[in-house]
């Protein structure tokens, strides 16, 4: 088997994995100042995924980097979270999103394709930006003067040569399992997803204009937002489960619902299953001097915060942030990076927990919430301001 090796570059970081951490991270870096080689496994990267909630701590950075601008089209703006009884249809909160909300940082619903493609395509514009498809990690050997990252084509091995190795490769990381990583850790619940025409959707429940529902219930819940500028809703239902291998009907986990709703969801054969995994958030993302996880791949954590994306975007321009001041220096600007993010996804996991257990309450606890949201009201968005009004580094 022949083996290639490419000059050394001190300026060149290399990225595994080209989801929204890894082109985010590109972009950010050479924002920079840095050159930047992606290695993605796939052969091309698909337009797949259903939709995306993306607030004002993620869209800040999006501006930042000139990107906003161009997904507003394909987005929607979100003016309210309305969580509601799944069962009564009865309104229990409803946040607006205005007074955390700005033109450069707004609450956004997106489909997951729609964010990707314009972060490719911004990725393709930029001559600093290599972007090779079909490319599989292997392993890295760390060197004093960079890091040496070894991978496979289906024609050659590969060496390639940088100042460092960001592991942005998902939860399934190959990049953290290679250095003896922990696994990803089924937590016992699984997503349902799906994406309706609007002109499709007869269900008036289910119907919402620029806002979020989520509809609770005990042990289940479903959360509904518009997509695709409107045109699309999209749906995940989240529910406890067992096994994650076994793709189950809905039917027993809307027993809950209002009856209409139930029958409705049941009845429709076109979701998708989806086992959430996770990773411990006290688990090394720093694996050594010159190489470091982010995203999914470092933190993979339970979507009720609806931050999964938020926290990969913010990580992608922390760690190039770090990288830019601390230039000549990559293993302090790692552990500056490391230090930085931590207890900020410590907090953000923490807060998904929560809602994980407000949202699939019952019997008193689920009275307790409801007593707390009527008194609460709207006041409960400023106790979410450190969530939703935090900017990453020399973000305004």
């Amino acid at each position: 088997m022949k083996t290639t090796q490419s000059q050394s570059e001190e300026n060149r970081c290399i990225i595994v994995g080209a989801g929204i951490a890894g082109l985010t991270a590109a972009l950010a870096l050479v924002h920079f100042g840095f050159s930047v080689l992606i290695l993605e496994k796939a052969e091309n990267l698909d337009e797949v995924g259903a939709g995306l909630q993306l607030s004002p701590n993620a869209t800040s950075i999006l501006a930042k980097l000139g990107i906003l601008d161009a997904l507003l089209p394909a987005a929607t703006i979100l003016h309210s979270i309305d969580l509601m009884s799944a069962r009564s249809g009865k309104a229990l909160l409803s946040l607006k999103t205005a007074p955390l909300s700005t033109q450069n940082a707004p609450f956004l619903a997106v489909h997951r394709a729609d964010l990707q493609a314009e972060l490719l395509r911004q990725v393709r514009l930029n001559p600093s930006i290599e972007l090779q498809y079909g490319v599989t990690f292997l392993n890295y050997t760390f060197q004093a003067t960079g890091i040496n990252v070894r991978c496979q084509t289906t024609k050659k091995q590969l060496s390639l040569l940088g100042c460092c190795l960001i592991g942005a490769d998902g939860v399934w990381s190959a990049v953290r399992q290679s250095n003896g990583g922990p696994r990803a850790q089924f937590s016992s619940y699984v997503a349902h997803r799906q994406t309706i025409e609007c002109p499709q959707l007869t269900l008036d429940s289910l119907k919402c204009d620029h806002c979020v529902k989520a509809l609770v219930s005990p042990h289940a819940h479903l959360v509904a937002y518009p997509i695709s500028q409107g045109k699309r809703i999209n749906l995940v239902f989240i529910t406890k489960q067992a096994n994650p291998a076994r793709e189950l009907p809905l039917s027993p986990d809307v027993s809950r619902f209002a009856p209409q709703l139930a029958e409705y969801l049941a009845s429709d054969p076109n979701w998708t299953h989806w086992p959430i995994h996770t990773i411990d958030s006290d688990a090394r993302w720093r694996l050594n001097e010159r190489t470091i996880l982010i995203g999914d791949a470092a933190h993979a954590m339970l979507p009720f915060g609806a931050q999964g994306a938020a926290m990969a975007i913010e990580d992608a321009y922390t760690l190039a942030y770090c990288l830019a001041h601390e230039r000549t220096n990559v293993s302090s600007a790692l552990r500056t990076y490391e230090t930085f993010r931590r207890k900020r996804v410590k907090q953000v996991s923490m807060r998904s927990k929560f809602n994980a257990l407000a949202y699939h309450a019952s019997g008193p606890l689920a009275v307790a919430r409801n007593l707390v949201f009527a008194a609460k009201g709207q006041r409960l968005m400023a106790d979410l301001e450190w969530l939703y009004a935090y900017r990453a580094p020399e973000i305004t």
